[in-house]
């Protein structure tokens, strides 16, 4: 899994949030040379057992080149208890999902609470379609569907050996569709019968 989570880590921007003992200090650190100008970022409140946001901040930046730059300062609790939505454990019911709406970095995420005391729903991940496709090279798009959010969904194909766009992901959409390139020729019968999904909440826990 962490092969995926690096290629985030080491992404030339990142949006990132740093909890201190009175709140959550939300950060974005950029590598690259040149200033990005008008960076609309996001961070948007989740409820464990809904796809719907309960809340979103919205915010625009100019992001200085080589710089890591403070843009949002929020205590938690206050926050949480004064938005309707979150209902009476706000720290357990709720999380961040911190965004920008184009391609310039990953989605990145905060947790209010530690795992094992969030309110996790069940989210019963399946693989939704596998699709082949050419273009030229042979990939294969894999639908996946939660019932819930799903935390650190994670994919395997057996013996077969290759990489996923994504992977060990947190899924706060129905659906998401990742691509995965084979690193030899495969047959799309025999994608299916080797792949296989899991999250953290098929597990006893949390």
């Amino acid at each position: 899994m962490m092969q995926y989570f690096s290629k985030h880590f080491f992404a030339p921007i990142i949006i990132t949030g740093d909890r201190t003992n009175h709140g959550l200090n939300i950060y974005v650190v950029s590598d690259l040379m040149q200033t990005v100008s008008d960076v609309n970022i996001e961070v948007v409140v989740y409820k464990w057992n809904s796809f719907h946001p309960v809340h979103t901040f919205r915010l625009q930046q100019n992001v200085e080149a080589g710089s890591s730059r403070l843009v949002l300062n929020l205590d938690i609790k206050n926050v949480l208890e004064g938005i309707s939505g979150c209902g009476d454990n706000v720290l357990e019911n709720c999380f961040l999902y911190l965004q920008e709406d184009g391609d310039l970095a990953p989605d990145n995420f905060v947790f209010p609470v530690p795992l094992k005391e969030a309110a996790i729903m069940k989210a019963n991940a399946r693989i939704r379609s596998i699709e082949e496709i050419r273009d030229p090279n042979i990939y294969f798009t894999v639908e996946i569907e939660v019932h819930n959010i799903a935390l650190f969904v994670w994919l395997e194909t057996g013996n077969i050996t290759g990489r996923f766009s994504d992977n060990g992901f947190l899924q706060v959409t129905k659906t998401k569709t990742v691509n995965f390139t084979p690193k030899e020729l495969i047959s799309l019968s025999e994608l299916r019968r080797s792949l296989t999904i899991t999250d953290l909440s098929a597990f006893d826990r949390i």
